[in-house]
């Protein structure tokens, strides 16, 4: 397939989202040409675009999809036109209406992301995944959740890719948030239970990962996650805003409901009992790093 660099140079929103982006060779060839693709399978040029709400007190930020499917469940817009300007750059506007989306309010004083996809089977250029962060009343961008980058997947996995062309974590957020699958989509929450070799009641028809191995301890939370990494700012939630969905994806074994030993914690975050001391040091795995 050919190279091909990507980039989202432009957001603007008046009703529906409109996205710039550029394609371009290695060489810095500008590519054109890719309206027919998009025409003939409006799927080969995708978009989402989600809101970072904070959380309150000492929960965290969580990512909240406006593109949703016919169930409220988050999903990709494919685009009402794409306009290639003949230049390497292209406008996709979007479907969705940011504005009128039913139980999700638009704020544009928040973080919002615009992430996307292109390419195909059909098609020999190199799949694209590019993404966005942004204020959508031209403020600076203040509050973020990088929580991980692929470089540390990729560590293990080499190449890892989902759903055909989806291979950046920023791009897979975009839907895997707390409205996916009654939150067992959630990506702390998945990631974490796949990890564990653990079973999901909900998502993917309730598939169990019982069978997956991890070739270290599984609470050695520092092998995907670092604070001190420019790329990862909240790379260090893990002991600093301990959460039921990132905790939970690990500790399947634990009742957190007040039935058990351990105190009703359900719905509240972890450090309310457990410090980022405690969890930094309880347990320690044998290679801390």
């Amino acid at each position: 397939s050919l190279d091909v660099t990507s980039e989202i140079t432009g957001v603007t929103i008046a009703s529906p989202p409109v996205v710039t982006f550029t394609l371009a060779t290695d060489g810095g060839l500008p590519i054109i040409g890719m309206v027919p693709y998009w025409e003939d399978s409006s799927r080969y040029v995708r978009f989402t675009i989600t809101k970072l709400v904070p959380g309150e007190g000492t929960l965290p930020d969580n990512w909240v999809a406006y593109v949703r499917d016919e169930e409220g469940e988050p999903t990709y817009d494919t685009g009402s036109s794409l306009v290639d300007n003949e230049d390497g750059s292209y406008t996709f506007t979007f479907n969705t209406d940011v504005t009128m989306v039913e139980g999700v309010d638009y704020d544009p004083t928040l973080t919002h992301r615009v992430a996307g996809q292109v390419g195909s089977n059909s098609v020999p250029l190199e799949p694209q995944n590019m993404w966005i962060d942004f204020v959508p009343n031209g403020s600076d961008v203040t509050l973020t959740r990088d929580i991980a980058v692929m470089d540390s997947c990729n560590e293990c996995h080499v190449d890892l890719v989902f759903h055909g062309r989806r291979f950046e974590v920023q791009y897979c957020v975009q839907c895997h948030n707390p409205d996916l699958a009654e939150g067992e989509g959630n990506m702390s929450f998945m990631t974490h239970r796949i990890h564990a070799a653990g079973d999901f009641d909900v998502l993917d028809n309730a598939i169990s990962y019982a069978e997956v191995t991890y070739p270290q301890d599984v609470n050695n939370c520092r092998k995907c996650h670092n604070g001190a990494d420019a790329a990862t700012a909240e790379g260090d939630n893990w002991k600093n805003l301990p959460n039921e969905a990132a905790c939970m994806g690990c500790h399947a074994e634990l009742d957190i409901t007040g039935e058990g030993d351990h105190p009703d914690a359900t719905g509240f975050a972890c450090s309310a009992c457990h410090s980022a001391d405690s969890i930094e040091e309880f347990p320690v795995p044998p290679n801390a790093t």
